[in-house]
Protein backbone atom coordinates (compact mmCIF):
# COMPACT_ATOMS: atom_id res chain seq x y z
CA UNK A 1 0.00 0.00 0.00
CA UNK A 2 1.46 3.36 -0.94
CA UNK A 3 0.54 6.66 0.62
CA UNK A 4 1.28 9.79 -1.33
CA UNK A 5 2.00 13.25 -0.04
CA UNK A 6 -1.11 15.42 0.11
CA UNK A 7 -1.36 18.17 -2.48
CA UNK A 8 -3.23 20.41 -0.07
CA UNK A 9 -2.17 21.67 3.35
CA UNK A 10 -3.09 19.35 6.20
CA UNK A 11 -5.93 20.77 8.28
CA UNK A 12 -6.21 20.01 11.95
CA UNK A 13 -9.83 19.20 12.64
CA UNK A 14 -11.13 19.78 16.15
CA UNK A 15 -11.48 16.50 18.02
CA UNK A 16 -9.34 14.56 15.56
CA UNK A 17 -6.05 15.50 17.18
CA UNK A 18 -4.56 15.62 20.68
CA UNK A 19 -2.56 18.71 21.56
CA UNK A 20 0.25 17.97 24.01
CA UNK A 21 2.50 20.08 26.25
CA UNK A 22 6.27 19.66 26.42
CA UNK A 23 5.69 17.11 29.18
CA UNK A 24 3.44 15.11 26.80
CA UNK A 25 0.30 15.96 28.76
CA UNK A 26 -2.91 16.68 26.85
CA UNK A 27 -3.76 20.37 26.76
CA UNK A 28 -7.20 21.46 27.88
CA UNK A 29 -9.46 23.70 25.81
CA UNK A 30 -9.04 26.39 28.51
CA UNK A 31 -5.25 26.31 28.12
CA UNK A 32 -5.54 26.66 24.36
CA UNK A 33 -8.10 29.45 24.65
CA UNK A 34 -5.70 31.16 27.05
CA UNK A 35 -3.05 31.28 24.34
CA UNK A 36 -1.00 28.22 25.27
CA UNK A 37 0.76 26.68 22.29
CA UNK A 38 0.96 22.92 21.82
CA UNK A 39 4.43 21.42 21.63
CA UNK A 40 3.22 18.22 19.96
CA UNK A 41 0.16 17.32 17.92
CA UNK A 42 -0.93 13.72 17.53
CA UNK A 43 -3.77 12.22 15.57
CA UNK A 44 -6.15 10.32 17.80
CA UNK A 45 -5.88 6.53 17.63
CA UNK A 46 -9.53 6.13 16.63
CA UNK A 47 -9.23 8.50 13.68
CA UNK A 48 -6.04 6.81 12.50
CA UNK A 49 -7.67 3.37 12.58
CA UNK A 50 -10.79 4.69 10.83
CA UNK A 51 -8.69 6.17 8.02
CA UNK A 52 -6.64 2.99 7.66
CA UNK A 53 -9.73 0.76 7.43
CA UNK A 54 -11.37 3.10 4.92
CA UNK A 55 -8.15 3.29 2.89
CA UNK A 56 -7.89 -0.51 2.69
CA UNK A 57 -11.59 -0.89 1.83
CA UNK A 58 -11.32 1.72 -0.94
CA UNK A 59 -7.90 1.01 -2.43
CA UNK A 60 -6.97 -2.61 -1.77
CA UNK A 61 -10.22 -4.48 -2.43
CA UNK A 62 -11.71 -4.82 -5.90
CA UNK A 63 -15.29 -3.64 -6.47
CA UNK A 64 -16.90 -7.03 -5.76
CA UNK A 65 -14.83 -7.66 -2.62
CA UNK A 66 -15.55 -4.16 -1.33
CA UNK A 67 -19.31 -4.53 -1.86
CA UNK A 68 -19.39 -7.90 -0.08
CA UNK A 69 -17.18 -6.60 2.78
CA UNK A 70 -19.45 -3.59 3.25
CA UNK A 71 -22.57 -5.77 3.32
CA UNK A 72 -21.14 -8.44 5.61
CA UNK A 73 -18.82 -6.53 7.90
CA UNK A 74 -20.29 -3.05 8.08
CA UNK A 75 -24.00 -3.71 7.60
CA UNK A 76 -24.08 -7.13 9.27
CA UNK A 77 -25.91 -8.97 6.49
CA UNK A 78 -25.71 -12.75 6.12
CA UNK A 79 -23.77 -14.32 3.25
CA UNK A 80 -27.03 -15.43 1.60
CA UNK A 81 -28.55 -11.96 1.86
CA UNK A 82 -25.37 -10.30 0.54
CA UNK A 83 -25.29 -12.75 -2.39
CA UNK A 84 -28.90 -11.89 -3.27
CA UNK A 85 -28.16 -8.15 -3.02
CA UNK A 86 -25.22 -8.51 -5.41
CA UNK A 87 -26.93 -10.96 -7.76
CA UNK A 88 -24.30 -13.66 -7.27
CA UNK A 89 -24.30 -17.19 -5.88
CA UNK A 90 -23.80 -17.84 -2.19
CA UNK A 91 -20.55 -19.67 -2.98
CA UNK A 92 -19.19 -16.69 -4.91
CA UNK A 93 -20.17 -14.37 -2.06
CA UNK A 94 -18.36 -16.65 0.41
CA UNK A 95 -15.23 -16.68 -1.77
CA UNK A 96 -15.26 -12.89 -2.11
CA UNK A 97 -15.80 -12.55 1.64
CA UNK A 98 -12.78 -14.75 2.37
CA UNK A 99 -10.59 -12.77 -0.06
CA UNK A 100 -11.70 -9.45 1.41
CA UNK A 101 -11.16 -10.72 4.97
CA UNK A 102 -7.69 -11.98 4.07
CA UNK A 103 -6.68 -8.65 2.52
CA UNK A 104 -8.09 -6.64 5.43
CA UNK A 105 -6.23 -8.79 7.94
CA UNK A 106 -2.96 -8.51 6.00
CA UNK A 107 -3.07 -4.72 5.74
CA UNK A 108 -4.46 -4.05 9.22
CA UNK A 109 -2.50 -6.65 11.21
CA UNK A 110 -0.19 -4.19 12.93
CA UNK A 111 -2.39 -1.08 12.99
CA UNK A 112 -5.00 -3.28 14.72
CA UNK A 113 -2.64 -3.52 17.69
CA UNK A 114 -3.09 0.24 18.21
CA UNK A 115 -6.53 -0.61 19.57
CA UNK A 116 -5.21 -3.18 22.07
CA UNK A 117 -4.75 -2.62 25.77
CA UNK A 118 -3.89 -5.03 28.59
CA UNK A 119 -6.46 -3.27 30.76
CA UNK A 120 -9.17 -3.45 28.10
CA UNK A 121 -8.28 -6.32 25.72
CA UNK A 122 -8.97 -5.66 22.07
CA UNK A 123 -12.18 -6.55 20.37
CA UNK A 124 -12.24 -9.28 17.74
CA UNK A 125 -10.75 -8.15 14.43
CA UNK A 126 -14.10 -7.93 12.64
CA UNK A 127 -15.50 -5.72 15.40
CA UNK A 128 -12.64 -3.27 14.82
CA UNK A 129 -13.25 -3.27 11.06
CA UNK A 130 -16.95 -2.62 11.68
CA UNK A 131 -16.25 0.13 14.21
CA UNK A 132 -13.68 1.97 12.14
CA UNK A 133 -14.90 1.13 8.66
CA UNK A 134 -18.02 3.26 8.78
CA UNK A 135 -18.27 6.62 7.11
CA UNK A 136 -17.33 9.51 9.38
Amino acid sequence: MQFSEPNEPITLLEGEYLYLTERLEPMSAAEMDGGAVARFVLRRKEDTLRRLVQCVLQSELNREERRIAELLLLQGESVSSAARSCGITRGRAQTLSEKADSKLRAYLKYPFLMDFSLVDPGKPFLETVKQYGGVQ
